[in-house]
């Protein structure tokens, strides 16, 4: 299930290089922020780690191969959006997604419910998995969310978003 909703974070998540978009460059986490016409401040954990960039250069550090556009973060507003077409004939789904999301805190983010909520091991889908023999391997084996409210609304909108 990770690989699912990390591979649904980043069909969901806007790529596009303006303010709010997080980048991983050279390792380091950062968040854009317009400072200029064409210049971009890239704000580090820390302010020591902030640095300015020129739109060419940011563009030229993310084609390096220690580089990755992570996107912005996806809120409950860009996923209704998202669903417009989907909710003329199911309207109810907007509801749902109220449901699921107001359980897990209506200010957050996706990637930030995933993250508070953590990921565990289960075996077969119904209780944690104890490693008491190092070379146990079940076929069944997944990690998932933590969080039952977070995996309801993993589950939900696995379920919207398929293919």
């Amino acid at each position: 299930m990770k690989e699912k909703i990390n591979a649904l974070i980043d069909k969901l998540a806007s790529k596009e290089l303006t303010p709010g978009c997080r980048v991983i460059l050279g390792g380091c986490l950062y968040e854009i922020h317009k400072r200029y016409d064409d210049e971009y401040l890239l704000c580090g954990e820390y302010p020591s780690d902030h640095i300015v960039l020129s739109g060419a250069e940011l563009n030229r550090q993310i084609d390096n191969y220690h580089s990755k556009v992570i996107g912005h973060p996806i809120l409950i507003g860009d996923v209704l959006k998202r669903m417009t077409g989907l909710m003329i004939d199911k309207p109810e789904l907007g509801q749902q997604l109220l449901g699921y999301w107001c359980d897990c805190g209506f200010k957050n983010s996706f990637q930030q419910i995933v993250s508070d909520s953590g990921w565990a091991e289960y075996c077969c889908g119904v209780k944690p998995l104890v490693k008491t023999d190092p070379e146990y391997k079940c076929s069944g084996c997944s990690e998932q969310l933590k969080d039952p409210s977070a995996h309801a609304l993993a589950e939900f909108l696995l379920d919207i978003f398929k293919s």
